[in-house]
């Protein structure tokens, strides 16, 4: 009692400036706003994480004392920065879980029930597999060779026959190929050219080899996934950013992930695409698209040119953030209301939120749609930035879905505040003026008209 009047004495007092202030409470791991402390403070969640406290036990005012510590706002970011190296901590162990609960090779591959039509299929396939295993350990020998005989079977690849998919993942092709993808890490500088053209070839045939459902499940059963998200947090790790923009398998690599967030698995394979997700969000690639993707557009882009990389790396970014937030959105949505608490399982999803600020969203949509200023009439956007603004008004949606309080405190500052009004009011007035349009335009208005209400709610 005493510690809470000279708290809410400090609170009043005309030295203090609440407002400049937050409140982060230790034993919950969360920050408070001053207008929140004393209902944080005697909420029933507050209450039982002390009471599972041993120093609850032992000195039951110590705990209330430490329990809430002021902070200045200068400070927030190295709590949040705190929290994200947690994560990475977090991230590690994911891994070692699902290296232990990786399903092997042969467990994870099923018989072909008639090869036999298939003989020389087979004979060809296992050739290529045995040569390239020549080739590739303990160490690449001979880029061009690799080359040729990727070449080949991206050839196999192309027919999509799905035998000899299946032939491809029974044997240990698909392995060979996942596994040279850690070779970036130890690849010497003169070489990486060479590697990335190989690398190129590779994502080609992952993306034709993923097209079977079977295969997959093959994939995120063995742990095949994880090494892909490294590959893809090493691209985008490099200081240089016209390096990461000229990387040509990293679309690829991109849709490639995208596409194994939207599968849909049974209860069995279920602990492994839940655990692969939640490896994404404490690994920290969100915050890194942010800074290397996202922060890259400074001003109106011509994207409909279709040999620009930059256009092709953007889109299969905004889809991969789509795909992962939406899995996030539904997942815990089955019992809960918008407007309720979140799950805990959301915890991560929700912290990288925040500490991305709706993963870079705002500033990317205000750089592609107010650049040129306010919406002029008998304006028609291109296909490719209405698709960028098709998935990212769903990104927001998803991220309101999952933690509707949290976007709203996101949406508080200033510069957010001002940019989502201007940003709502151009889409209604594009909405206004297209909606009679032909079915390609008219597409992003109906799901700007869908996606109002909630996002008008923040």
């Amino acid at each position: 009692d005493v510690y809470k009047r000279q708290l809410v004495k400090w609170v009043d007092s005309k030295e203090a400036k609440p407002a400049d202030w937050v409140y982060w409470c230790k034993l919950c791991n969360a920050y408070i706003s001053p207008e929140f402390i004393t209902a944080h403070y005697k909420s029933k969640s507050h209450e039982d994480v002390a009471e599972k406290s041993i120093e609850k036990e032992v000195f039951h005012d110590h705990v209330q004392r430490i329990s809430i510590v002021l902070t200045s706002e200068s400070n927030v970011n190295e709590l949040l920065n705190q929290k994200a190296a947690l994560l990475k901590k977090k991230a590690k162990k994911l891994k070692q879980r699902l290296e232990v609960t990786a399903l092997p090779h042969e467990t994870a591959t099923h018989a072909i029930k008639d090869t036999s039509s298939l003989f020389a299929s087979k004979h060809r396939i296992q050739r290529l597999c045995s040569e390239l295993d020549k080739q590739l350990n303990p160490h690449i020998k001979d880029y061009d060779i690799v080359e040729a005989k990727l070449k080949e079977i991206l050839k196999i690849i192309d027919l999509r026959v799905d035998v000899e998919l299946q032939l491809l993942r029974n044997t240990k092709c698909i392995h060979i190929l996942v596994e040279v993808c850690k070779r970036v890490f130890c690849c010497p500088k003169g070489e990486l050219k060479s590697l990335g053209q190989v690398l190129e070839l590779i994502m080609k045939i992952l993306a034709g080899f993923t097209t079977l459902r079977e295969n997959r499940i093959y994939l995120m059963t063995t742990n095949k996934l994880i090494i892909l998200v490294e590959l893809l947090m090493w691209c985008l790790g490099s200081i240089n950013t016209k390096f990461v923009v000229g990387l040509p398998f990293l679309p690829t690599l991109m849709q490639i992930l995208t596409v194994h967030i939207k599968q849909k698995v049974e209860h069995e394979q279920f602990k492994f695409k839940d655990s692969f997700v939640q490896y994404i969000y404490c690994y920290g690639v969100l915050s890194k698209l942010k800074s290397k993707v996202f922060q890259m557009v400074s001003g109106p882009l011509d994207l409909t040119d279709s040999k620009n990389v930059v256009p092709s790396l953007l889109l299969s970014s905004v889809m991969f953030v789509e795909a992962i937030t939406l899995y996030t959105s539904i997942e815990p949505r089955l019992s809960r209301a918008v407007f309720e608490k979140p799950s805990k399982e959301t915890e991560d999803a929700q912290f990288v939120t925040k500490y991305t600020e709706l993963y870079g969203i705002i500033h990317l949509l205000s750089k592609l749609l107010l650049s040129k200023g306010p919406f002029k009439e008998s304006t028609i956007l291109p296909s490719t930035i209405q698709t960028l603004v098709l998935m990212s008004m769903k990104i927001l949606n998803n991220c309101c879905r999952t933690d509707l309080i949290e976007v709203q405190g996101i949406f508080k500052t200033p510069y957010n505040y001002e940019q989502m009004y201007h940003l709502l009011n151009y889409l209604l007035q594009y909405t206004s003026e297209n909606v009679d349009s032909a079915k390609e335009v008219r597409e992003p208005v109906s799901y700007t008209h869908l996606t109002l209400p909630t996002i008008c709610s923040v």
